[in-house]
């Protein structure tokens, strides 16, 4: 199993205008990264992971969230647990108070034990 969140470390996170970043993210991780995951969430994001009946949809949900942050930190060059979000109609996420007038966008998926972010 591999420990790192990079594979490797990528050189830049900045984006040209018209370019597409895709990311993948394994689910299944040591149980270390999920602690470490959950202390970036905010209030309603570990409110709405502490709902989930069945420990590994709630341990997924923290992981992609936590990946999420992390890439938007990185992204936006702060720190992942200062990532603010608003959401849509439908819950989609999108970046809110300072950031929210920024021109990056994103969009994430997951199934199962693999969750895909895309950002433009």
């Amino acid at each position: 199993m591999r420990r790192s969140m990079w594979s490797p470390e990528p050189e830049s996170f900045s984006l040209s205008s018209g370019e597409v970043h895709v990311w993948r993210a394994e689910l299944e991780r040591p149980v270390e990264l999920q602690g470490t995951f959950l202390g970036l969430l905010d209030h309603d994001e570990r409110e709405r992971a502490s709902r989930f009946h069945f420990e590994k949809h709630r341990r997924r949900f923290v992981l992609a969230r936590g990946f999420l942050r992390v890439l938007l930190g990185r992204y936006l060059e702060i720190p992942p647990e200062q990532v603010r979000f608003a959401y849509g109609q439908y819950g989609k996420p999108s970046l809110a108070g300072e950031y929210g007038a920024n021109p990056l966008r994103f969009n994430t998926s997951h199934s199962e034990e693999l969750a895909v972010y895309a950002f433009v």
